[in-house]
């Protein structure tokens, strides 16, 4: 049963391969709406915050516990296909990635994690970036089409925001891309890959941080469609 914060956008009726977006810190997933047009013959859902499921005075106490919400959800959506495929840019790729853990765990099987630019926990303790994130994200979010209230929004990026900085990810042996920028810094990667990732591809792709999604969408659909692609043969 989907709710308000699951949006089915395309159906794979063949169930041969599914794609799960996770929001990143804004807790709205219509950054992913220039990739959609990539995967018309995938299953693809857009995995947003539960603003209207829960209270203004809810918060997740962990990104654990922020899986574990979705995952009994996911878990109907994609039990039927063949190819199950996690993608989580910035903050969605602790999401993603904690998810897929969960999916491990219970031996549900993932076919392939794809982070996006997604920021390794110990390299994000400047608070002071707090509020150049939440000005930005207010710029570019219609609250009035959205309907969502402005100070349950910045509660919600504050406590993610808080959530992401002290979240420890663990070993995940499965299968991941990880899909980066040119100008990330070398020590995101190299603790990626000490602490978390045993089997890891990396693309690289010449944007920043906030173009690789928005400016750079037509390469990284590219990408990701070639993961899918390979998983056919």
């Amino acid at each position: 049963m989907l709710t308000s914060c699951i949006m089915e956008i395309t159906k794979d009726d063949s169930k041969k391969n599914i794609i799960i977006f996770f929001f990143p810190l804004s807790g709205i997933s219509l950054v992913y709406k220039k990739l959609i047009k990539f995967f018309p013959n995938a299953s693809t859902y857009l995995i947003n915050y539960p603003f209207k499921e829960t209270t203004s005075s809810f918060l997740f106490s962990s990104i654990e516990e922020l899986a574990q919400y979705y995952c009994k959800i996911i878990k109907n959506l994609t039990k039927d296909y063949e190819n199950v495929f996690f993608v989580g840019y910035s903050f969605g790729g602790l999401i993603a990635l904690e998810s897929a853990l969960i999916f491990t765990q219970q031996e549900h099987k993932i076919k392939e994690l794809i982070l996006v630019d997604t920021i390794y926990p110990r390299l994000l303790k400047d608070d002071n970036l707090f509020d150049q994130i939440i000005q930005r994200l207010i710029k570019k979010i219609d609250f009035n089409f959205l309907d969502l209230d402005i100070s349950y929004f910045r509660k919600v990026v504050g406590n993610n925001y808080y959530l992401q900085n002290t979240y420890t990810p663990k070993k995940y042996d499965g299968l991941v891309t990880f899909i980066t920028t040119l100008d990330s810094t070398k020590n995101n990667l190299r603790l990626w890959k000490k602490n978390v990732f045993r089997h890891v591809k990396v693309i690289k792709i010449e944007a920043d941080h906030y173009s690789i999604i928005e400016d750079k969408a037509d390469y990284l659909g590219d990408n990701i469609l070639n993961i899918l692609k390979k998983h056919q043969q």
